[in-house]
């Protein structure tokens, strides 16, 4: 039982530090639209291309985004499990593949 209590303790960790690596990737993701931006402006890149760019990145926000909701939703799910594992720690079965 501790070996799956140890388990769910380490995918707690994991999912912490995925967090803050979203939030670093989403951060990286922004700067590099401003710049672009910026660049853009001072280059006199056609509208189009820039607006091309500006998409793909948004996209990829999009997608860190949905990462990031689906990491908060595995954590509160760790989180429930770590309470019932020490409130029921002899009674409560999970799977061997956990």
């Amino acid at each position: 039982m501790w070996e799956k209590y140890k388990r769910l303790h380490a995918m707690a960790t994991h999912c912490h530090s995925y967090q803050s690596e979203l939030a670093t990737i989403a951060a990286v993701i922004v700067a590099m639209m401003e710049k672009h931006e910026e660049t853009s402006r001072e280059l006199g890149i056609e509208a189009y291309e820039t607006e091309n760019v500006r998409r793909a990145l948004e996209q990829q926000i999009t997608e860190t985004t949905a990462m990031t909701m689906a990491q908060k939703a595995m954590k509160r799910r760790i989180k429930y499990l770590l309470a019932l594992v020490s409130i029921y720690p002899t009674s409560l079965h999970l799977p061997n593949s956990f």
